[in-house]
């Protein structure tokens, strides 16, 4: 009885969830890349707090976007069934696609996309886009490209702050319990 008081507020709190969110971390804002180029790709995966919809996912996929948020366009898939627990990709010799501010990076997979931040990209535009508008290939609707609240950095720290009081709560509540 004591251990079912004990771990039930701590359930409530955390869940048994393991969904997987995604935070975009680079490239962001300010960030330009060049055609020709090595650049990094780096998220952060939240399994604790993640969104309750959010699937427990093992890869990722990369894909580079430009366009407007509502209707972008697929430039080039830059890696799939990767680790999420990577948190970092290199991808070499960036391919030659023509410059814009409109860029952006997301990482997911069909049924769960995140996505980063516009950045520059500086090019001459010798190598064409796929040009296609986003998919989402598991349930053939177009997808919202609009960035979301994992990634948005004031509202990640925000909810990490939040799970951490939460689960400084959790620790107090059961120390004390057994403690009794």
């Amino acid at each position: 009885m004591k251990t079912a008081l004990v771990l039930t507020p701590f359930f409530i709190l955390f869940g048994f969830s393991a969904a997987t969110d995604f935070n975009l971390i680079s490239p962001w804002g300010e960030t330009k890349w060049e055609s020709g180029q090595d650049v990094s790709i780096v998220w952060g995966v939240l399994t604790k707090g993640a969104e309750a919809s959010a699937p427990d996912v093992k890869t990722c996929n990369l894909d580079l976007m430009q366009g407007n948020f509502d209707n972008a366009n697929l430039v080039a898939h830059i890696g799939s069934n990767l680790d999420v627990n990577m948190g970092k990709y290199l991808w070499k010799k960036v391919p030659d696609y023509p410059s814009g501010s409109d860029y952006f990076v997301r990482v997911g997979n069909p049924s769960w996309w995140r996505y980063g931040h516009a950045f520059t990209f500086n090019g001459k535009g010798t190598v064409k886009s796929l040009a296609q508008p986003a998919f989402n290939e598991s349930h053939g609707a177009a997808t919202s490209s609009k960035p979301t609240s994992a990634s948005d950095p004031q509202k990640s720290a925000a909810t990490t702050t939040i799970n951490t009081a939460l689960f400084a709560i959790a620790l107090t509540f059961v120390s004390a319990l057994f403690n009794l």
